[in-house]
């Protein structure tokens, strides 16, 4: 496909987003295609995937850093590498013409979404698209448990708080086993609920041009340390224990080398008008902190949070430009935006919902297919929403407990058909929790209680 419209295009839009992928995720960028990505014309949608490969090494904190560095090649040094999969994200460009790899954009390979390709997207949206309205991001979740290579129970926050949210307490197949954390490379997880997008977001004209709209929160960061620390407007800077700990390799204390605070939007979705968006692509520090981080071969690496980090660019461009902080829209309402569940109606982890706008931890087609689903019939004014039916399309482990007739009322012909085919692609089948020793519980309490039960290897994108 020669001349796509996330090349550069004039025709107007309500709304450029961005979506950070990460090379293997053709299933999650399918599934974005075949959901939100193409709903309306007024919204486009592109998947931004780094032109490099940044090897960088395991945080000082981390207690495998020693051994990561002991490796025969000396292990990571924060060099820059050629993209594995470059020709193969070229071609998938040119059939559907989405996929950008952008000049000066780096991949990270440590897994984490990538600060390293936020700015070279506000860039190039507003030097190729110029009558998009307001800009957006979207992105994946990092507090997921870090082994990628399979699907983990999660054993921690925020994962391990869903059974309190769980109404039944009998220890029945459906409370006892908890969701498993999707594999952490994933990034593009987020669905858009764009009719309600729409009712929601007002007319860029009608707002301040230094509007943000998204989940607003509190934060101060260091660009000596590349980290942050969650803050609130009358707080200090560098007031909790990790940012007034000392990194080994550090110089001393540098947790006064945090500013703010300043208010920023998290990234699962959020979204700024045009006029701020240039001014950070134009903007000098912006661009020496990109510049620096990229290049960077010595701690600090910049290894993610990348939402913060943009909330911390619009405080200190606005800052270089003279003009007052960003002037934050309405947050999202309780439950607008969410992480997914498939048994809570309330909580951060919740089923979705006609006044959901954004729901994040989507890992697969059939994930984003139930939500899409689900939505459709919310607001057509017939709720079906089954939690056998959610199990079984958004938790990969959970879809061989579960019939297929469970989502036969919810799934139009069409879509039950593509349901089907999975479960006769033996290739993608994930594979249950396994039954051997090291799935035995030596406990015979709830699940939920003492944690979950190991899961096998699965398929990092089910489909």
């Amino acid at each position: 496909m020669t001349g796509s419209r996330c090349d550069g295009t004039s025709d107007t839009l309500r709304m450029a987003v961005g979506v950070m992928s990460r090379p293997p995720n053709v299933d999650q960028r399918v599934a974005v295609r075949t959901s939100w990505g193409r709903e309306s014309p007024a919204v486009l949608a592109c998947f931004l995937i780094g032109a490099v490969v940044k090897r960088t090494p395991r945080s000082p904190w981390d207690k495998r850093r020693a051994a990561e560095m002991a490796e025969p090649d000396g292990g990571p040094r924060g060099e820059l590498s050629p993209l594995p999969e470059a020709d193969a994200i070229r071609k998938e460009h040119e059939q559907h013409g989405d996929v950008l790899m952008l000049p000066g954009s780096a991949e990270i390979h440590a897994g984490g979404t990538s600060g390293l390709k936020t700015l070279t997207w506000w860039r190039h949206v507003t030097a190729h698209m110029p009558n998009a309205e307001w800009i957006g991001k979207a992105v994946g979740s990092r507090l997921l448990e870090p082994r990628r290579d399979r699907l983990t129970p999660c054993t921690r926050s925020p994962c391990a708080h869903l059974a309190r949210w769980w109404p039944e307490r009998q220890p029945t197949q459906a409370t006892l086993l908890r969701p498993p954390c999707p594999p952490r490379s994933q990034d593009d997880d987020t669905l858009i609920n764009l009719p309600l997008l729409f009712d929601r977001l007002p007319r860029a004209s009608a707002v301040s041009p230094r509007a943000l709209f998204g989940t607003i929160k509190w934060g101060c960061y260091s660009d000596q340390r590349l980290k942050w620390e969650p803050s609130y407007k009358t707080w200090p800077c560098g007031r909790t224990a990790f940012a007034r700990s000392q990194s080994p390799g550090e110089p001393a204390n540098l947790s006064k080398t945090y500013e703010g605070p300043y208010e920023l939007a998290l990234g699962w979705f959020f979204a700024m008008p045009r006029g701020l968006v240039q001014i950070l692509a134009q903007c000098r520090y912006a661009a020496q902190f990109h510049e620096r981080a990229v290049n960077a071969v010595a701690e600090p690496f910049l290894r993610k949070e990348d939402d913060p980090l943009n909330g911390f660019w619009l405080y200190k461009c606005l800052r270089e430009k003279g003009l007052p902080p960003v002037a934050p829209l309405p947050p999202f309402k309780e439950g607008e935006a969410h992480n997914m569940a498939c048994i809570s109606p309330r909580g951060l982890y919740r089923r979705p919902a006609n006044k959901s706008l954004a729901v994040h931890f989507l890992k697969s087609v059939s994930a984003m297919r139930y939500v899409q689903a689900v939505l459709r019939w919310e607001r057509a004014g017939e709720p079906r929403h089954s939690r056998q039916c959610c199990a079984r399309m958004v938790w990969p482990t959970e879809r061989g407990r579960h019939p297929p007739e469970a989502c036969q009322a919810l799934l139009s012909p069409a879509e039950f058909t593509a349901e089907a085919a999975i479960d006769q692609d033996v290739s993608k089948r994930p594979r249950l929790p396994s039954k051997g020793r090291r799935g035995r519980r030596k406990n015979k309490g709830p699940r939920w209680a003492h944690g979950a039960p190991r899961v096998g290897a699965a398929a990092a994108a089910t489909v």
